[in-house]
């Protein structure tokens, strides 16, 4: 995967809650998702009733940074003295989600996918 998890920044925090991504090489940041996961006891992800965040399409490049906040909040990209850009994200999640015991995330790469959608039909 061309984007790694970096590191969770002042979970449980209001306002500040935040996921860190690098890019470590040009990548479609839209074919990534992040779940929030209950972790076992060995560590290892399960599923439940957590949220899941898409990210939009949007190009991102190698050396970039990609932050998830959990607030309220209107993306945005700003370019680092380094060149590289820094792309901010926000999940708008009511409360903050990453500070409670046994909870943690997942990143996905799903570049391929269908949908489904209820018809408007009534089965008898």
């Amino acid at each position: 995967m061309n984007v790694k998890f970096k590191r969770i920044r002042e979970a449980g925090v209001p306002q500040k809650e935040r996921i860190v991504f690098s890019v470590s090489a040009d990548a479609e940041i839209g074919n990534y998702l992040v779940l929030i996961t209950g972790l076992a006891s060995d560590g290892s992800p399960f599923s439940g009733r957590h949220a899941s965040f898409w990210f939009p399409d949007k190009k991102v490049k190698a050396g970039d940074l990609v932050v998830l906040y959990t607030m309220n909040g209107s993306a945005k990209s700003v370019s680092n003295e380094d060149g590289s850009s820094s792309h901010f994200f926000y999940w708008g999640l009511a409360e903050t989600k990453l500070g409670k015991p046994q909870i943690g995330i997942v990143l996905l790469r799903a570049s391929e996918w269908e949908k489904g959608v209820p018809s408007a039909e009534v089965s008898s």
